[in-house]
């Protein structure tokens, strides 16, 4: 016999697990409907170290509505022969439904990524400010 105490403690860790896998599922399907900037380089290339902190500073300020995925090609080979990576740094542009929309090759500025998407009629919403 399984007792009462064990039941609650495996309904508890159903429950919880459950919860998880809902959540899980609802957070996939919201970033698959916001636009994505991937950026493939190296950390010795010169203008992917001035990217870094352009990069940083996008995914603070659109957080929640632009994805921003950046990745080390030497780190992480098998991406760059996926994206078909010649020369880095590359921005891969995607729209809200994973669409390649543009690539990039070498130093972009912020001013630069925002007019990108912008060009594609996808308007990025900034953050709401967290005080």
């Amino acid at each position: 016999m399984i007792s009462t105490r064990k039941k609650y403690v495996i309904s508890t860790v159903l429950w919880m697990f459950f919860v998880f896998l809902a959540f899980n599922k609802a957070y996939a399907q919201q970033e698959k409907n916001l636009p994505k900037l991937i950026d493939l380089g190296s950390k010795g290339c010169l203008p992917c170290k001035l990217m870094k902190p352009i990069l940083k500073e996008l995914q603070v300020e659109y957080a929640g509505t632009l994805i921003i995925e950046v990745y080390d090609i030497y780190e992480k080979p098998d991406l760059g022969k996926k994206y078909n990576v010649r020369l880095i740094p590359t921005q891969i542009f995607y729209d809200r439904e994973g669409k390649e929309l543009y690539r990039h090759v070498g130093f972009m500025s912020k001013k630069d990524i925002i007019n990108t998407f912008e060009r594609f009629g996808i308007k990025l919403k900034k953050s709401p400010q967290k005080n």
